[in-house]
């Protein structure tokens, strides 16, 4: 069903323009995709069909690789030679990094709880390490424990 107004000649001029530039608007884009179709494929037909100088070149490049044997192309598609890095042999050590999610779990879980607290001297151990039951783990200061002995003795002779 067409809206008589945009065909009648008696409508206001506003109603019959605005159809019009709709239609002209939807040529524009029709003609806007077409040329962009055309463009693409004028762009592949080029990319697949180089001109004859440089087939020629990518024939003497085949021609070449066929002759080395598989595996030893020297020449890309267009005769060109392929860049490469050359470096000097030597052992190094490599470094391999995984990143992977997951969960880890110790072989064993011991809870440590110290019998006295104060100030650390010494770490026995390094993070990770395997440890024994009665293995020192740690030192701490004696020094206030020696204080507090000697003060304990003297009140006891004392007394």
């Amino acid at each position: 069903m067409s809206d008589p107004a945009k065909n009648d000649a008696s409508a206001p001029p506003s109603r019959r323009t605005a159809g019009a530039s709709i239609k002209s608007r939807r040529a524009r884009a029709g003609w806007l995709a077409a040329g962009v179709c055309v463009a693409a494929i004028a762009g592949y037909w080029v990319t697949q069909h180089p001109s004859s100088d440089t087939s020629a070149h990518a024939d003497a490049a085949s021609a070449a690789a066929s002759a080395a044997g598989p595996g030893h192309r020297r020449f890309d598609g267009a005769g060109n030679a392929q860049p490469v890095s050359v470096e000097a042999a030597r052992r190094q050590d490599i470094r391999v990094s995984v990143s992977a999610i997951g969960s880890l779990a110790a072989s064993n879980l011991a809870i440590v709880h110290a019998q006295v607290s104060g100030v650390l001297q010494d770490i026995h151990f390094k993070e990770g390490q395997q440890v024994r039951a009665g293995q020192p783990l740690a030192q701490i200061d004696p020094r206030a424990f020696q204080a507090s002995l000697g003060q304990a003795e003297g009140t006891l002779a004392r007394d």
